[in-house]
């Protein structure tokens, strides 16, 4: 089955990117397969599964102030089932130290447009908001 492009599109973007900088986190379960890996190989992290993930995307979203993913370039391929996104973040924690990050994603999804794995590629390590639901 090929995907929608769109409906691909609006996942990424409103059911990850947009979600978290809303700490939407309602919105960000319905988003993934319950079987959903997320992989950070820069920062040697993996959450091996939705319920992991969420686990750490709930501290992450705890662990900043301000999260704004935006400058996003995105590339779905229906056929393949997967979406390549780029873009920028900007944290901010309590402090108010700034972290900016030009940074890719790579998702690959079911046929019912959930997102079925994640594999982010950070120009920097991280730690702050990475540690909780890492495997």
């Amino acid at each position: 089955m090929t995907l929608d492009r769109d409906r691909m599109i609006h996942q990424a973007l409103h059911g990850f990117f947009l979600a978290l900088n809303a700490k939407d986190v309602a919105r960000l379960r319905e988003t993934f397969t319950p079987e959903c890996p997320m992989y950070i190989p820069s920062s040697d992290l993996v959450y091996k599964d939705a319920r992991d993930m969420l686990e750490h995307l709930v501290d992450f979203t705890k662990s900043f102030a301000t999260i704004d993913f935006h400058d996003f370039t995105l590339v779905p391929d229906p056929e393949g089932k997967r979406l390549a996104a780029t873009f920028t973040v900007t944290l901010i924690d309590d402090e108010g130290d700034v972290t900016e990050m030009r940074n890719a994603n790579f998702f690959e999804f079911e046929d019912d447009h959930r997102i079925s794995q994640v594999l982010i590629i950070a120009t920097q390590p991280l730690d702050k908001g990475f540690q909780v639901g890492r495997s």
